[in-house]
Parts: C-alpha cells; sequence; structure tokens
C-alpha cells in the first residue's frame, strides 16, 4: 500500500517545484518610456520630469532581481537634444535593456 503512493507523490512534488521554478524567473514587465517634450517623460501613462523619472528607474531598478525590458519611444522628427537626456538617465539609473523607438 505504501508503494502504491509513493510514485504520484513525487510527481507531485516534481511538478511544484517546475512550476515554481518557472513563476519564480519569470522576466518582469517591459516599460513603455515615452518622450512627451524636452525634459518630461511619461512611464506607462504616468508624466513625469526627468529628474523625477531617474529617482524612479533608480528606485524601480534596484530592488529587482531581473532587468526589465525598456522601450522608448519618440517622435521621427523630433530632435536627438529630447532623447539624449533620457537615454542618459537610464545608463545614470542602471538600466540595461533599452530599445529606442521611432514613431511617426
Amino acid at each position: 500500500m505504501k508503494l502504491k503512493w509513493r510514485l504520484p507523490v513525487y510527481a507531485v512534488l516534481l511538478l511544484g517545484a517546475v512550476a515554481y521554478t518557472q513563476w519564480r524567473v519569470r522576466p518582469p514587465p517591459a516599460l513603455q518610456v515615452q518622450v512627451v517634450a524636452e525634459g518630461v517623460v511619461a512611464l506607462d501613462g504616468r508624466t513625469m520630469l526627468l529628474s523625477e523619472f531617474e529617482r524612479y528607474m533608480s528606485e524601480h531598478l534596484r530592488g529587482q532581481r531581473q532587468q526589465p525590458q525598456i522601450f522608448v519611444s519618440v517622435d521621427a522628427r523630433a530632435p536627438s537634444t529630447v532623447l539624449i537626456p533620457v537615454l542618459d538617465a537610464l545608463t545614470r539609473s542602471g538600466a540595461a535593456d533599452v530599445q529606442v523607438l521611432a514613431a511617426s
């Protein structure tokens, strides 16, 4: 009778361990950053100044084990002086995976 339950119990334990590791190593959701104007960005719909954005990103990235992907969208016709301070702020805050998307 004891041997009859051993295999199902081991199977449940193995499935539980696999499910936990999959849940634990799941990457954080990507962040959408939109350059609104010079010195103003919108992070997931929340508008903030560049200094506030840098402080928020430093705190947000410090507590995470895995770095989230960060998508920065900017108008294709905007001058580069609008985008460069945002990329500098992300670099100073410790962001690693940053992709720039040009919106037309």
